[in-house]
């Protein structure tokens, strides 16, 4: 378990450097193939993120399980240790990391339409999820993926407004602008960028937004 966190740390650390060095070479570029590029970097880096979570959860639960070693000596068993026997259960699917992580599965794969289901499908039976947030930003990003940029307007703007302290609201506002852009309602997407800027000045995304405000000028 350990030695995975190590390995998963690693690839997060290039993969952010990465995204960094993606930004860094963007100038002067608007192409919907680099961004593509920048939301897939950004995608690995959050799915190795949830797999973080994931070995976090689980040492806390081993931490929680006995082991019961057999006595191989013994040719019967008591009844306390057939009471004991019969206590030990094996562990219950985590339905709500299976259906979540199906989702980012889709979406790494490209598979765009399985992952809005999916990822509806988490909002809908978890609504008090932690991660609920994060299937609503999926599922938006899975709209502007496909091409579908009205669509993936109007699901950020849910998750803008459902979710308005979540961390990756700001990336929220910057995608509308790039949908936008794609639709050639340019006009528009300067507001978007404006009021990323002015809501969150000190964000990676106003950074980015501020560049493509000059390119619309």
């Amino acid at each position: 378990m350990y030695a995975r966190q190590a390995r998963l740390e690693a690839k997060t650390n290039k993969l952010t450097q990465e995204v960094e060095e993606l930004r860094e070479q963007s100038s002067g570029a608007s192409s919907f193939e680099f961004e593509n590029k920048l939301s897939q970097l950004e995608t690995r880096v959050a799915n190795l993120e949830s797999a973080f979570s994931q070995i976090k959860n689980y040492e806390q639960n081993s931490n929680r399980v006995t082991v019961l070693e057999p006595d191989y000596g013994t040719t019967g068993t008591t009844e306390s240790e057939k009471e004991i026997n019969t206590a030990i259960k094996p562990p219950e699917v985590n339905e709500e990391a299976v259906v979540f992580n199906k989702g980012y599965n889709y979406l790494s794969e490209n598979k765009y339409k399985e992952c809005r289901e999916q990822f509806s499908l988490f909002i809908q039976k978890f609504p008090n999820s932690a991660e609920v947030s994060d299937a609503a930003f999926w599922k938006a990003e899975c709209y502007y993926r496909e091409g579908q940029f009205e669509e993936s307007i109007l699901e950020f703007q849910k998750f803008i407004d459902n979710y308005p302290n979540d961390i990756k609201v700001p990336l929220a506002y910057y995608k509308q602008g790039l949908a936008l852009i794609n639709i050639n309602r340019k006009e528009e997407a300067k507001i978007f960028f404006q009021t990323l800027i002015d809501k969150y000045p000190q964000s990676e995304e106003a950074r980015s937004a501020k560049e493509k405000l000059k390119e619309l000028e």
